[in-house]
């Protein structure tokens, strides 16, 4: 079988975990859970489909110097740095091109360097049937989570109704009301949409002349003037256009895509809301990172590695600590973070 490669795009900058997350440090850098950063535990969780230099990370130049600290787990060749973010668009068609230079074999598995899964091995035999899948057929294959309840900040994905671990994908689907998540719920036909993918170099490179010519003849360029651990020039990469792999690629061509179940339980941490249910709760529902003291509050998320937090009548908040700054906001608000961020002084992102 052919060799798997996995490539983590981890050039997001988090900016709704602030303060937590900043430009120099964004949540895949961050150990939100566990002792490890996010994208260590992403790199960890894929050892056994994945040899130890068959990795690589689309990252951005801004964080050179903290990947610095994960070259004893990706070699330093294999870490893509973009010097301005484009989307994960041109960042799949620049892993695809540098593996087709080293493997021209390859199956791609692409992952996001900030989930959390709960079980490694149930992760990798859930990948192993899709490697095999992208290996026999000229397939895009992705990961459906099967959806709990009705969320609306994920996309989803409706599939044909079939039997067996490989099915058919219908049509890629926009996040959605709540009243259209209660009906994806209720029909058993639709996955949350993971971000995780897996193809062979040639089918990614077949997908991207077909649709998206113009990006994979650009990134060509880039990979002709720049060699493996260097970064592009700015001027060629701003030519590229920013378009997720969604919209880029998955939505052009779902008669060639396939999806795998998940059998393992996943979550993409978007927000501070979204945290608190992998944190320990105590018996009003406050969950907690830190030494916290709550009386007569409920509902709320408090992290706060250093200092001791107390709560008096409090409800359905988030209370962060850093270093430098505090956040506090309802539960219902934490979407507002992002649009915080971008009016803070520029020494706070």
């Amino acid at each position: 079988m052919a060799d798997v490669h996995a490539v983590l795009l981890a050039g997001g900058k988090g900016s709704r975990f602030w303060p937590l997350s900043r430009q120099a440090k964004g949540k895949q850098f961050l150990s939100m859970l566990g002792d490890e950063p996010l994208l260590k535990q992403s790199i960890d969780r894929v050892s056994d489909l994945v040899k130890p230099d068959h990795y690589w990370i689309v990252g951005s130049h801004a964080h050179e110097q903290i990947l610095e600290e994960f070259t004893s787990l990706v070699p330093k060749a294999n870490m893509l740095l973009e010097p301005k973010g484009r989307n994960t668009g041109p960042s799949i068609a620049w892993a695809a091109q540098a593996i087709e230079q080293v493997d021209p074999d390859a199956i791609i598995l692409v992952l996001p360097a900030d989930h959390w899964v709960d079980d490694a091995a149930r992760f990798c035999e859930t990948l192993d049937v899709a490697v095999k899948e992208a290996t026999q057929y000229p397939h895009i294959v992705t990961i459906g989570i099967t959806p709990t309840f009705p969320h609306t900040g994920y996309g989803y994905i409706q599939v044909q109704d079939q039997t067996g671990p490989i099915k058919s994908v219908n049509a890629f689907v926009e996040k959605p009301s709540l009243e259209q998540a209660d009906m994806y719920l209720k029909k058993g036909t639709y996955f949350w949409n993971a971000g995780i993918f897996v193809a062979s170099v040639q089918t990614l490179s077949g997908l991207y002349r077909q649709f998206q010519p113009e990006i994979w003849s650009l990134m060509h360029q880039i990979i002709k003037s720049t060699s493996l651990g260097q970064v592009p020039e700015l001027a060629l990469f701003s030519d590229l256009e920013s378009i997720s792999f969604d919209y880029a690629i998955m939505e052009l061509a779902v008669s060639k895509t396939r999806l795998v179940p998940a059998n393992f339980k996943w979550g993409d941490i978007g927000s501070w809301s979204a945290l608190a249910e992998f944190l320990p709760q105590d018996a009003a529902n406050n969950a907690c990172y830190g030494d916290v003291h709550a009386l007569d509050s409920t509902g709320n998320l408090v992290y706060s590695p250093q200092k001791m937090v107390a709560l008096v009548d409090v409800d359905e908040m988030i209370v962060v600590d850093s270093p430098d700054a505090i956040l506090v906001a309802p539960k219902s608000s934490d979407q507002k973070i992002k649009t915080l961020y971008e009016q803070l002084n520029p020494d706070y992102q």
